[in-house]
């Protein structure tokens, strides 16, 4: 009796699991057909979310004035995004790429050319005028979202006040010479980091 019980219920388990399996294939294959069919609709869909886990982790600089200005969604390319924040004094550009979240600043007046872009490592990097590396995110980035997004907020939140005085259009233009340079000096430290692992 004890072990016809247990058989019953290995099939029933059995069933259960295949019927869950099928139910995600058939999820999987759905949405990457509906994905195919009509792209925008999906990437709207997909961009509704990223908005909610910037306005969640971000929300302090949306108590700083910035605004979401402009925003997207690339399903066909690894689900990469970007948005664009703005505020009287500077731009955030928080990205995704290949399942990385990065941060970057611009100038209001130079917004739109990709050139004026400094990363927020290289900007503590900078400030702390060679002293503090803070490298790229260690562990799975597709699996670790959450882990990354709490890192970028923590820091974003520790130097944005030291941070958008430099992206004013006088200090800007005087430091962009010492930008460069703390920009080469970390990619250096990078790419030795990267070698050592």
């Amino acid at each position: 009796m004890v072990l016809e019980m247990n058989s019953q219920f290995s099939n029933w388990l059995f069933i259960g699991i295949a019927g869950i399996a099928g139910v995600a294939c058939v999820y999987f294959v759905s949405w990457h057909i509906f994905a195919y069919i009509a792209p925008k609709k999906v990437e709207k869909f997909e961009l509704n979310f990223v908005v909610r886990d910037i306005k969640h982790y971000f929300g302090f600089l949306f108590e700083k004035g910035y605004k979401i200005c402009s925003a997207y969604y690339a399903y066909q390319h690894f689900g990469n995004w970007g948005i664009q924040l703005e505020s009287q004094d500077c731009v955030i550009f928080i990205v995704q790429d290949r399942f990385e979240i990065s941060i970057s600043f611009s100038p209001v007046f130079e917004s739109r050319d990709y050139n004026h872009q400094i990363g927020l490592q290289t900007m503590i990097y900078f400030l702390s005028k060679g002293k503090n590396f803070v490298g790229s995110f260690n562990g799975n980035h597709f699996w670790n979202k959450k882990r990354q997004f709490e890192r970028m907020a923590v820091l974003l939140n520790e130097y944005l006040d030291q941070i958008v005085p430099y992206f004013g259009k006088n200090l800007y233009y005087e430091s962009k010479v010492e930008f460069v340079d703390a920009y080469m000096d970390y990619v250096r430290i990078l790419g030795q980091n990267a070698k050592r692992a």
